[in-house]
């Protein structure tokens, strides 16, 4: 499995911004878990792919968390969307 996320360019005009987004995952939907080396850094506009992983490694709740860090602009911001997908052999079969 794989986890995308994708900004657009920053409002506010921030002299320099960065967007860290990282997956967790939880047994119990409550206390949450970070997965080692599932985390991408951005300083750009544009999509990232966090680097796959087993879902079975997984508990059953996963999430990915986001926080920017702007620096200068007024009331500086991001449209930011994030998206967990299967492919390769751990796709699953629709019928």
């Amino acid at each position: 499995m794989r986890s995308a996320m994708a900004w657009d360019i920053a409002t506010g005009a921030p002299t320099s911004f960065a967007i860290t987004g990282k997956l967790q995952h939880s047994v119990d939907n409550s206390t949450w878990t970070d997965v080692a080396n599932i985390f991408v850094v951005a300083t750009v506009a544009g999509p990232s792919v966090l680097p796959g992983y087993s879902p079975n490694a997984l508990h059953r709740y996963r999430r990915i968390t986001v926080t920017s860090v702007y620096v200068g602009g007024t009331a500086p911001a991001n449209g930011i969307s994030c998206i967990e997908f299967a492919g390769g052999k751990y796709r699953i079969p629709l019928a």
